[in-house]
């Protein structure tokens, strides 16, 4: 079924018309005791119990027409214009007697929730059923929301369970504070797209209550600013939907924070198509945005890696930092080297056999010769490219000043090198050991490597101003967008 009514009950929910009570007196009827009774008995429980008797002993005699039924009157008008087919379900109270208070026990609703399920089964097209909250709490808004939630809203055997329709109608005014709150409370949290009904006493018809879908609203929008503190954009895409810029845009961030370079550009190219949102964007296209030139792809990756790495330290997640200082290790040089040779991973062949040569490298190695001379180049360097190789050939360049660095600057490629390799080391460690990596250990690791840094903050610093980062750089960025477009 795609859609469902749901609706609590309490004792205004069905009343007798004037015109109609004699119809429902008379010593032909009993009351819920079994005594002869000529009066319509005047709590819920006792009253629904009588006409459940009545409706048994003489079933063509009642009548829909004889009743008043405000709100599921209302409720019932308004959903028949949205929907062909639809389920019923009446929320109704139903405590033991000797748990509950007299007085609360009597006007429970379950008997008038079973005599309307009977009453207006053949004006629902669809089914009706009754749950019932019940035990000696009825009146306490904590348990009563705890309850509902677990036994109705968590249990998939549940006729109002999240996934039991595609659309929820809800109209949670009948019933007692405590049920009404409750069933409000956990149906703006559970049901994606549901619509919250209410009646006015000046009025016949049932309205959409806007608040409820205001206050789902600012709750998704807080639940988002807070996973995007944390650059949490998996998790964000989620709770958003996909034919959203939003969406799109969580989406892009995560291929990039995931390293997947080939989905994010994708990616990019679906909100590029959107030519409305970039026109208002200009530098946020710019400072964010991906393009075919080299340079940019080889600075977009390794600025990825780098945030990446600091996303994962700064959530904890230690070892996921390592894994990718290592892989941010092998791919140090690239930019670096980006007017020189290629990057590693096109030119490196993982397949070669140990003696055999790479012709590739071979050909990139002779042409760096011409510039550098035979004597700066060491042999061992000549078979397969690695990362010691690039670096290396970037430490012969700026000897001969092909390539213009400060001392400054040299000290901090070299700092952060060596570093990168002593943890790499660390890695490979943990990793034989089947250990996971700490902060301390990794605080440690760089004290340990005598390069004038403390920790690892210093050590992303460091990353941080070589490749041109401030902050979380485009995550920032993204995170900020991702915000506006809500």
């Amino acid at each position: 079924m795609k859609a469902k009514l749901i609706i609590t009950l309490g004792t205004r929910d069905l009343q007798i018309k004037p015109e109609a009570e004699a119809k429902y007196k008379g010593e032909i009827f009993r009351d819920a005791t079994g005594r002869v009774n000529n009066q319509i008995p005047k709590y819920a429980r006792e009253f629904g119990a009588y006409l459940l008797e009545v409706q048994e002993d003489i079933p063509d005699e009642v009548d829909i027409d004889d009743f008043k039924l405000p709100m599921l009157k209302a409720a019932l008008e308004y959903i028949g214009q949205k929907e062909s087919t639809f389920d019923l379900v009446f929320i109704a109270t139903n405590q033991e007697k000797n748990e509950a208070n007299v007085r609360y026990w009597k006007q429970d609703s379950i008997h008038i929730a079973t005599f309307l399920q009977k009453l207006i089964s053949e004006a629902v097209n669809g089914n009706i059923e009754v749950v019932s909250i019940g035990g000696s709490h009825i009146q306490e808004m904590g348990a009563i929301y705890n309850q509902m939630r677990d036994e109705l809203f968590l249990d998939e055997a549940s006729p109002i369970y999240p996934q039991s329709a595609e659309r929820f109608y809800v109209m949670p005014q009948g019933g007692i504070d405590s049920i009404n709150t409750s069933l409000l409370l956990n149906g703006i949290e559970f049901y994606h797209e549901a619509i919250f009904l209410r009646k006015s006493e000046s009025s016949d018809k049932a309205e959409e209550q806007i608040f409820p879908l205001q206050h789902k609203q600012r709750m998704l929008k807080s639940n988002i600013e807070r996973l995007l503190d944390s650059h949490q954009f998996y998790a964000v895409s989620k709770l958003l939907p996909q034919d959203s810029d939003a969406y799109k845009l969580a989406s892009f961030a995560h291929r990039r924070y995931i390293l997947d370079h080939e989905a994010a550009w994708q990616l990019w190219s679906e909100i590029n198509s959107n030519k409305d949102f970039l026109t208002e964007n200009v530098e946020f296209k710019k400072a964010v945005g991906l393009s075919n030139d080299r340079n940019h792809v080889l600075h977009a990756k390794i600025k990825d890696i780098l945030l990446s790495t600091k996303v994962d330290y700064e959530n904890g997640d230690y070892s996921g930092a390592l894994m990718k200082l290592f892989i941010l290790q092998e791919n140090f040089m690239d930019y670096l080297l980006r007017d020189f040779l290629p990057p590693l991973s096109e030119i490196f062949n993982p397949y070669l056999p140990k003696e055999a040569i790479n012709k590739d490298w071979e050909l990139e190695i002779k042409r760096i010769k011409s510039l550098l001379g035979k004597k700066n180049i060491k042999e061992v360097y000549l078979k397969n490219p690695s990362p010691n190789a690039y670096k290396s050939i970037w430490n012969a360049l700026v000897t001969k000043d092909y390539i213009s660095v400060s001392n400054k600057q040299h000290d901090l490629v070299n700092n952060c090198w060596k570093l990168l390799n002593k943890l790499k080391g660390l890695r490979n460690k943990l990793t034989h050991g089947g250990i996971g990596a700490s902060k301390s250990l990794l605080d440690q690791t760089v004290v340990s490597c005598s390069v004038n840094m403390n920790n690892m903050d210093d050590l992303f610093k460091s990353l941080s101003k070589l490749y041109g980062v401030q902050g979380q750089g485009h995550f920032d960025l993204l995170r900020k967008e991702i915000l506006r477009s809500l």
